[in-house]
């Protein structure tokens, strides 16, 4: 089913039960004249209340469906949608937009992975890593561009630090935390002596390094792929 190739069927409001038989046909009729069938094949979006698909028995809607389908090539299929009370026209088309709209993003990012595959990235990497930042970085919508860099990183000790950060150092144990930064004299990497818990953390950066704006790792790398979806459907 491509979401982009559907038609709109909502009878609750207009058809009783009885008469959907009738008001399937006129309404695809409509949709035929409206010079929906060429190119690809349509699925027909199928909005009912509870009730009003248990007024018209599974069997007999299955056996109207699959006749309507042997008729009409055009038609793919149909897909129902069920809620509690009737949809207005309206509140169907909002339902079919945001559908649409995520399929949309969705191929977005694969055709954005296809033309420039993203590295796997290890979700153990991003994890429980804060990237502090000087309030002047923030944004007016308490954002920070993902490009800034930031002014140290608070993390976690994992075991793959010690082969790599936490290399060689010790009094660490993986559990604590520790933060990473630039000294601002000659600009060399410091780092600080393990703490217990993330707040001892967080307060040894806002003394030593300044920084008062703490973001997920995790959600700065999300800004980012939003700009590039962004990019790639402008």
């Amino acid at each position: 089913m491509n979401p982009l190739r559907v038609v709109l069927l909502n009878p609750c409001l207009i058809a009783t039960p009885l008469n959907f038989r009738k008001w399937l046909r006129d309404k695809l009729d409509h949709y035929e004249k409206a010079g929906v069938v060429g190119g690809e094949r349509v699925t027909g979006i199928l909005f009912l209340t509870k009730q009003y698909k248990g007024s018209l028995g599974t069997k007999s809607l299955d056996k109207m469906l699959k006749s309507t389908l042997l008729r009409r090539p055009w038609v793919e299929g149909f897909s129902i949608v069920s809620s509690e009370k009737p949809l207005t026209d309206e509140e169907a088309q909002e339902f079919l937009d945001q559908v649409q709209s995520d399929y949309r993003i969705q191929e977005q990012m694969r055709e954005l992975e296809e033309r420039d595959p993203m590295p796997d990235v290890d979700t153990d990497e991003i994890v429980d890593t804060l990237l502090g930042y000087l309030p002047e970085q923030l944004l007016a919508d308490g954002t920070i561009d993902h490009q800034v860099e930031p002014t140290c990183v608070v993390r976690k000790a994992r075991e793959s630090d010690f082969a790599d950060t936490l290399n060689g150092l010790n009094g660490y144990t993986p559990g604590q935390w520790f933060v990473m930064g630039s000294n601002a004299s000659d600009q060399s990497v410091r780092l600080s002596s393990p703490f217990e818990n993330e707040a001892e953390a967080t307060d040894y950066a806002q003394r030593e390094h300044g920084t008062s704006v703490f973001k997920q790792a995790a959600e700065i790398q999300l800004a980012h792929l939003r700009e590039q979806i962004e990019t790639l459907a402008s």
